[in-house]
């Protein structure tokens, strides 16, 4: 628990000096319970049945997927042309010239015209894109981090992903969390500890080379939004797609 001291400075106006301290104690106790909450996430837990290696490959790397869409033969090239025959009109070289001057006269005009010039607008950054992740509820045995039976049929699935020939070259960061309760640092160790177990059960049990696999544990520093401190949502493991 953090202790707050008061430094007391001799001064006559006895009010003043205390509701200085007043307001400072205020001041460290609101960044005292900041620090605390953490940051808060907005990321999908799957907890109730695990997801398929396919769905969570749609997730992290859509873009290596093929395509299931149905090929298909539009009305148009499928229907006969309905463009109208027309006869062709032959001018004299002299009118031709004369025209396509003017034309190109018109054109370079439009063109250096300032009003168009102002029309143009700068293009917009790009828009960065959310990672892409989605959390598994892993359970652990109590104050261990050893995979509890019923969380391995997730873990396969994740193991099943990593085999997709498509994605035979993609890495993923294993990151692990953790509730409010107990001590912060304990809970980052714990949550690293964590990750480390899934890192091993994937490179033992399905073949994932360890160069494929990254870990980090978040402890309680990033709690899920909308959540209380001590759900035990919390205690998840999130996958990321490492670029």
């Amino acid at each position: 628990m953090r202790t707050i001291k008061a430094i007391y400075f001799p001064t006559t106006d006895t009010g003043a000096t205390w509701r200085s301290l007043t307001l400072a104690s205020v001041v460290c106790v609101f960044c005292f319970l900041y620090s605390a909450t953490g940051s808060a996430q907005d990321v999908k837990i799957y907890a109730d049945k695990p997801l398929s290696a396919g769905e969570m490959a749609n997730m992290l790397f859509p873009e290596e997927l093929p395509s299931r869409r149905p090929k298909t033969r539009s009305i148009e090239d499928s229907m006969p042309s309905a463009k109208p025959k027309t006869r062709s009109i032959v001018i004299s070289t002299g009118a031709a010239s004369a025209a396509a001057t003017a034309a190109s006269s018109a054109t370079v005009e439009q063109e250096v015209t300032p009003t168009a010039v102002e029309a143009l607008e700068p293009t917009p950054p790009p828009v960065a894109e959310k990672p892409r992740t989605f959390g598994l509820l892993i359970n652990f045995a109590f104050n261990s981090s050893n995979v509890s039976p019923e969380s391995r049929p997730y873990l396969d699935e994740v193991g099943k992903m990593l085999q997709f020939e498509k994605l035979a070259d993609k890495k993923i960061l294993i990151e692990g969390h953790a509730d409010a309760k107990g001590n912060a640092y304990y809970n980052k160790v714990l949550s690293l500890k964590r990750a480390e177990a899934i890192k091993r059960y994937l490179v033992q049990y399905h073949g994932i080379s360890n160069a494929r696999l990254f870990t980090e544990g978040k402890g309680e520093a990033d709690l899920l939004a909308g959540k209380s401190p001590y759900d035990p949502l919390n205690r998840r493991v999130q996958f990321y797609a490492v670029p």
